[in-house]
């Protein structure tokens, strides 16, 4: 009968650092490990923190991974140059993205009208 999985690995990509946190379910023990960021290679940083935690990989049941470097090239302006196409009928997608609509009270459940 194969083990059970019981590790949840947890990885954050930050300006300096990449933060990992391995957490056994089992016995609610939990490691954590930093390593340095590697900007040109952000996987690197990641691997690197990862086999610091020692995991055994046949145990892992959730890998989960965050990160801004995404929101970082968008605010900074690097990365490639993109554009968005919609169908007709949604031209309102960026203002309720922005919470820019007429009337946000028609969202909120619990607003009583005056």
């Amino acid at each position: 009968m194969p083990e059970e999985k019981t590790i949840r690995i947890a990885v954050d990509i930050g300006g300096t650092f990449v933060d990992a946190i391995k957490l056994d379910t089992e016995t609610g023990q939990f490691e954590l490990r930093k390593s340095a960021t590697t900007p040109r290679e952000p996987w690197v940083g990641v691997l690197n923190a990862i086999k610091g935690l020692d995991p055994s990989l046949l145990q892992v049941d959730t890998f989960i991974h965050g990160t801004t470097l995404g929101l970082n090239s968008l605010l900074e302006r690097r990365g490639a140059k993109t554009g968005i196409i919609t169908n007709e009928g949604f031209r309102d997608l960026f203002l309720i993205g922005r919470a820019n609509v007429p009337d946000a009270h028609m969202y909120d459940f619990l607003y009583t009208r005056p």
